[in-house]
């Protein structure tokens, strides 16, 4: 009955926190993968959840950030798209993190555009979370607990999956 209430009231907040400064669609950005080197283009997620998880080096709680979302990766990949953006650090740096986190999903580097386009970071982590037309909903702030993402994404990746 608690969770009832809690999921649209999580829903209300994130919504509440998205601002005129990054309603433009971000599929029209590409990036560098600090996997591959290649250009990335945010269109290629169309169709599916996606959250851009903003971390920088050296910060444990983007470390715990990305093991949350290997977990969502392993079991919401139908409908649900975590993506690391790294900010605030040479690329040999942010490879280094990703690759301790061992993450299981796209690692990006922030280009200016993006960073133009949505505003200041305050903190990281930092999560923008789109709709499956590439729109942004809202941020969440923080490390975010699996159970709790799990929470907001509702029907996109139940919790007994």
């Amino acid at each position: 009955m608690k969770s009832q209430f809690l999921i649209p009231l999580v829903w209300i907040v994130v919504l509440m926190c998205a601002t005129t400064a990054h309603s433009k669609n971000l599929y029209d950005l590409n990036m560098e993968s600090l996997q591959s080197g290649e250009r990335i283009a945010l269109q290629d997620y169309q169709g599916k959840i996606v959250l851009l998880s903003f971390f920088e080096p050296e910060c444990t709680w983007c470390y715990r950030q990305m093991k949350a979302f290997n977990r969502i990766q392993e079991h919401c990949d139908h409908s649900v798209q975590p993506i690391a953006v790294g900010i605030n650090g040479k690329p040999q740096r942010l490879q280094k993190e990703i690759r301790k986190a061992k993450i299981q999903y796209p690692a990006l580097r922030a280009t200016s555009e993006l960073l133009n386009q949505i505003g200041e970071i305050p903190a990281t982590p930092w999560t923008l979370v789109t709709d499956p037309q590439g729109t942004v909903l809202g941020h969440l702030r923080g490390y975010i607990p699996e159970p709790a993402i799990r929470k907001i994404l509702g029907n996109a990746c139940p919790e007994n999956n």
